[in-house]
């Protein structure tokens, strides 16, 4: 979905909004968009730091990106 094609009209009423263009993604590529390295969100998701999708039957895993704005949108507003 392109950003430029939201309505004020859609967004009426709402407090905050995160928009995620991918429910999941690779390590590598959370690793790209945060300027982490590939160990570091390895690291991180060994000790459940970071919430991951594996689907049953394969050993890849995915950075649930759903969950993470979840978590900010609840997060108090300071």
């Amino acid at each position: 979905m392109d950003i430029s094609s939201i309505s004020s009209d859609q967004l009426y009423g709402v407090d905050r909004a995160i928009l995620v263009d991918s429910p999941y993604v690779t390590i590598r590529e959370y690793a790209r968009r945060t300027g982490l390295s590939s160990a570091s969100v390895k690291g991180r998701v060994d000790r459940g730091e970071l919430p991951v999708y594996r689907p049953q039957g394969s050993s890849s895993v995915f950075i649930n990106m759903m969950v993470l704005a979840k978590q900010s949108l609840e997060q108090e507003v300071v």
